[in-house]
């Protein structure tokens, strides 16, 4: 189909809680706040949607972050089923032009509204690369943080095309 804008983007979670019921039982629930990945990793396919759309049209349509509001009426949802905590699914939480406004409003909103714990995705590049206060905005949000460091040889990087993944990184 045709790419959504991400103020569209809205997941039928009670309808489909209600039609597979056991996963609305599952403790840990997720909410994506794009849809996409900055990255270009030669094993995953997600990269494809990017070639194929084209960078600006990707950019707009999956890698703009879902409106912080949305995001919280879909966090909502997830607290009439039984949910423990949360996975925020972004590939990377710190990433993207608008990452650092973007959590900074969502973090006391989620807090305030929703209180349930968060994990979040990172990358070592980021991580290095954030300021003091969007880091403190994600401390503030999470319970434990995911960072994903498959390889950190120069040979792997290069055939992984993990550019964003260095050893002084790490």
């Amino acid at each position: 189909g045709q790419p959504v804008m991400p103020n569209k983007m809205i997941p039928t979670r009670t309808e489909y809680f209600e039609q597979i019921p056991r996963i609305g039982k599952h403790h840990r629930k997720f909410i994506m706040s794009h849809f996409g990945c900055v990255y270009a990793c030669s094993y995953c396919a997600t990269h494809n949607q990017r070639l194929t759309i084209g960078a600006e049209k990707y950019r707009k349509f999956f890698l703009t972050r879902r409106p912080v509001d949305d995001v919280i009426a879909e966090g909502r949802i997830l607290l009439q089923y039984d949910t423990v905590e949360v996975g925020l699914e972004d590939d990377d939480a710190l990433e993207g032009h608008e990452a650092e406004a973007w959590l900074a409003d969502f973090v006391p909103k989620w807090r305030d509204e929703i209180g349930l714990p968060v994990y979040a995705n990172v990358t070592p590049k980021t991580v290095v690369k954030a300021s003091d206060q969007h880091m403190q905005n994600l401390a503030d949000l999470v319970h434990v943080v995911h960072m994903g460091v498959q390889v950190e040889r120069k040979e792997s990087l290069t055939m992984f095309n993990r550019h964003f993944q260095k050893e002084d990184q790490v």
